[in-house]
C-alpha cells in the first residue's frame, strides 16, 4: 500500500507547529529573582538616564570627554542584573552588575568600547554606601578599581577609576554624571516602582489605570506580566498599610 502523497507534508505542518510551540514556550519570560533584585537594593538609584564628563586629572579639562548613560534592571535568561549602555564612552560602552556568590559582594562586568573584550571585576559597598570592585588582572593602561558612588540625594553618579601604582591608586579618570531631568534643591515626593519599589518618573498602563516603573526593564516585564506583579504589589501596599496601623 502507497502512503499518500499528502502526509510528508502534514507532518511537517505538525512538526513546524511542535517546533513553534516549544520556541513559545522558550521565549516565556524568567521569573524575576527576586533575593538578587532585593541583593541589588542598595544599588538601584543607578537607574536612570545620566549625562556625564570624563575627565583624566582632577581641575582639568585636557583630554575631557562627554557621555550619556542609560542604566535598567534587566531580567533575562542570564541573571536579574543591573546593566547600562553608553555612549561616546571611553572606558566601558556597557555593563552590568549582578549579586556575588557571597552575600553582600557584587560583580560588575563591563564591555570595552569596541564592543568584544570585556573586564570582570569584583567587589562590595564600602562605608559610604559606594560600590568598590576590582580586577587584579586589569590589562597595563586599564582600570584595575572602580568606584560608583551616588551624591546628592541620587541626582549625582561619581565613576572613579583607578590603577594600582605603588601602595597608592592613581586615578586614571573620573566621570561625573547628572541624571536626566534631576531638579537640584527641589521637592516632592518620590513615585515607587510597581515592580522593584525604586524611584521612579515614567509610567505604563493597564486595563485604564497607571502604574510607576523606573525604567525600560521593569516596563518590559511589567508588560508581559502585568496581573502577576500588579497583585503581588498591592499585596505588599496592604501589609504595608497593615503593619503602619499596628504600629500606630
Amino acid at each position: 500500500m502507497h502512503m499518500p502523497r499528502f502526509v510528508p507534508a502534514v507532518a511537517l505542518a505538525l512538526f513546524a507547529a511542535a517546533v513553534l510551540t516549544g520556541a513559545a514556550k522558550d521565549d516565556k519570560p524568567k521569573a524575576i529573582d527576586k533575593k538578587a533584585v532585593e541583593a541589588l537594593k542598595p544599588l538601584r538609584d543607578l537607574v536612570g538616564d545620566w549625562r556625564g564628563v570624563g575627565l583624566p586629572r582632577r581641575g582639568s579639562t585636557d583630554g575631557a570627554w562627554q557621555e550619556k548613560a542609560e542604566w535598567s534592571y534587566t531580567f533575562d535568561e542570564k541573571a536579574t542584573a543591573l546593566t547600562f549602555n553608553a555612549t561616546t564612552a571611553k572606558y566601558f560602552s556597557k555593563g552590568r552588575i549582578e549579586p556575588g556568590e557571597k552575600a553582600g559582594t557584587f560583580v560588575f562586568v563591563g564591555t570595552l568600547p569596541d564592543g568584544k573584550k570585556t573586564e570582570r571585576f569584583t567587589g562590595s559597598l564600602d562605608d559610604r554606601g559606594a560600590l568598590v570592585v576590582e580586577n587584579p588582572k586589569a590589562d597595563d593602561g586599564r582600570p584595575d578599581r572602580i568606584m560608583f558612588r551616588i551624591v546628592a540625594q541620587g541626582d549625582r553618579l561619581v565613576v572613579l577609576l583607578t590603577r594600582k601604582s605603588g601602595s597608592t591608586n592613581a586615578r586614571l579618570a573620573q566621570v561625573g554624571y547628572t541624571r536626566e531631568g534631576s531638579n537640584f534643591g527641589g521637592t516632592g515626593t518620590a513615585n515607587e516602582c510597581v515592580v522593584t519599589g525604586g524611584e521612579s518618573s515614567r509610567t505604563v498602563t493597564y486595563k485604564g489605570k497607571s502604574y510607576y516603573v523606573c525604567c525600560k526593564g521593569c516596563a518590559d516585564y511589567f508588560a508581559e506580566n502585568a496581573e502577576e506583579v500588579i497583585a503581588e504589589y498591592e499585596a505588599k501596599k496592604a501589609k504595608e498599610k497593615k503593619d503602619a496601623k499596628e504600629k500606630g
